[in-house]
């Protein structure tokens, strides 16, 4: 990449639109809606999603590690660090956190988020997903999606696949990993619309 753009949020992005450029960009959550403002009508959006309770525990976990610089989270991050999770899941912003890839594939943050929204949320992600040229796919067919981006964006062929780092050391953080499971009936309780879009995309997958 010749350049990254580092955008706080998505408020910075609608501020200061890039220009149309081979940008690697960082920082705060765009969603597809407000990335969709400044892309040309030829352009498409490709995303990969992760199982909704394993993305959910990853960032958990992550907000959790003793090594993490909390002034790099934002307010839900800042939370679940803090407070127990059984607490932070009452949180208004809890729902938005738990859902976050459908968050970012359908809200256009031009209204205040609660349940009354969800289902049109859930709607234009779901568009998304149906416009011609768009590519999404899971982790679970992880070489399969970077074959097919390699093949889209006309790259040269891929050598060896980078390895895989977890950053979670499991026996460090023995005690957040518990209190997960804990809590793991009322988080899918509040993850059916994640999960749902999820379920779509792998349902689309070649087996």
């Amino acid at each position: 990449m010749p350049a990254k753009l580092y955008c706080e949020n998505y408020e910075a992005f609608n501020r200061h639109p890039p220009q149309a450029r081979n940008f690697d960009l960082i920082g705060g959550h765009i969603s597809l809606p407000i990335l969709a403002r400044a892309a040309a009508p030829e352009d498409r959006f490709a995303a990969l999603l992760r199982d909704p309770i394993t993305r959910f525990r990853s960032a958990f976990l992550h907000c959790r590690r003793s090594d993490e610089d909390p002034e790099t989270f934002t307010s839900a991050m800042r939370l679940m660090r803090e407070r127990p999770l059984a607490e932070f899941l009452s949180d208004p912003g809890a729902p938005m956190e738990i859902c976050q890839q459908t968050i970012v594939l359908g809200f256009a943050f031009d209204r205040i988020y609660g349940p009354e929204v969800e289902q049109d949320i859930f709607d234009r992600a779901r568009l998304a997903l149906e416009q011609e040229g768009n590519v999404f796919g899971t982790t679970r067919r992880l070489p399969h999606f970077i074959d097919t981006m390699w093949a889209r964006l006309r790259l040269p062929p891929l050598g060896a696949a980078p390895g895989s780092r977890n950053a979670c050391d499991i026996t460090a953080q023995a005690r957040d990993i518990e209190e997960f499971e804990a809590s793991l009936p009322q988080i899918r309780t509040m993850i059916t619309m994640e999960q749902a879009l999820y379920d779509i995309v792998a349902g689309q997958e070649i087996p």
